[in-house]
């Protein structure tokens, strides 16, 4: 694409959506492939990551989507507490510093509840007895691979069972968002999970469909990136020639519009098969590369 928006410093730019299904992956994806620029790539989407299966070989995808696809994987671990009953003397000071209520005390020893834990460390350093000692617990890994000579994709797995993704979240984005453009693919919704993907987004992309479903989830996607005060723009996908009421609410929000996508049976057929939608219909480029570009020209405002 001409005229490309110039960018003299790091750019984080988050693709959100307030609900599942709605293309937010592939429009990262694709978006990524779509412009001539250094992208760093991060699927925070930690319980379900899914930008990886578009570049594998989909003619063999069931044995090409595990860890065998990427270049490295790291392990991630947090601190959480293990107690020494022996040095406590039961005051319960660590059961009244913990704002998440991960600790409770009964008969004057403290019960300890790991999946409320969010690895403040809070409890280590106020115990006056040294009754608590911070131990490693790996929830999850982080996995790289180098796509080509301008594209890397980083994305993090949560482990089964394991309750809270933000701390992997913030991991992936602190350590390998890079020092020039990062597109970060949010997970779905409006929790906290999407709040570590995107508060410290430069700008978010919101994608939406032209449905009920779609107009309301996005209504509160809205709202937590203004609370966030996050600067935004909204992507409608899945368009068949009905705008619902959805383009009339970004009119009335005063929200940019920063690009239509077709409902087409070619996109889906392709979408279905894990393919790419800019390299097997070259014509769709220009609109995911301009689609960027008026993300990146708000960002650098």
């Amino acid at each position: 694409m001409d005229n490309q928006v110039i960018i003299d410093r790091p750019l984080k730019i988050v693709v959100a959506s307030g609900k599942g299904g709605t293309g937010k992956t592939s429009v990262a994806v694709n978006m990524a492939l779509a412009c001539d620029r250094d992208i760093s790539l991060l699927d925070c989407d930690v319980e379900a990551p899914n930008s990886h299966l578009f570049f594998q070989n989909n003619d063999n995808l069931e044995n090409n989507c595990h860890d065998e696809f990427f270049d490295s994987i790291e392990e991630f671990s947090v601190s959480v507490p293990e107690f020494n009953d022996n040095l406590c003397n039961g005051c319960g000071f660590c059961k009244t510093i913990c704002k998440f209520n991960a600790i409770t005390m009964i008969l004057n020893k403290p019960l300890f509840f790991t999946e409320l834990c969010h690895s403040c460390e809070a409890c280590f350093k106020i115990c006056a007895m040294g009754a608590i000692t911070p131990v490693k617990k790996m929830i999850g890994k982080i996995r790289r691979k180098k796509i080509n000579d301008k594209l890397s994709l980083t994305d993090g797995i949560l482990n089964v069972s394991e309750a809270k993704s933000p701390p992997l979240i913030k991991k992936i984005i602190k350590t390998y968002a890079g020092k020039g453009l990062c597109i970060i693919d949010a997970p779905p919704g409006t929790s906290c999970p999407v709040v570590a993907a995107s508060y410290s987004a430069d700008y978010a992309i919101l994608v939406t469909e032209p449905t009920p479903f779609g107009l309301s989830d996005l209504k509160l996607a809205v709202d937590t990136l203004r609370q966030l005060k996050i600067k935004f723009g909204v992507v409608i996908n899945k368009y068949d020639g009905d705008f619902g009421k959805v383009k009339k609410y970004c009119e009335d929000e005063k929200i940019e519009l920063l690009g239509i996508i077709p409902f087409d049976i070619k996109i889906a057929q392709i979408y279905s098969k894990g393919g790419i939608i800019v390299n097997e219909l070259p014509f769709m480029r220009d609109l995911f590369s301009k689609i960027l570009e008026k993300a990146l020209s708000e960002a650098v405002k």
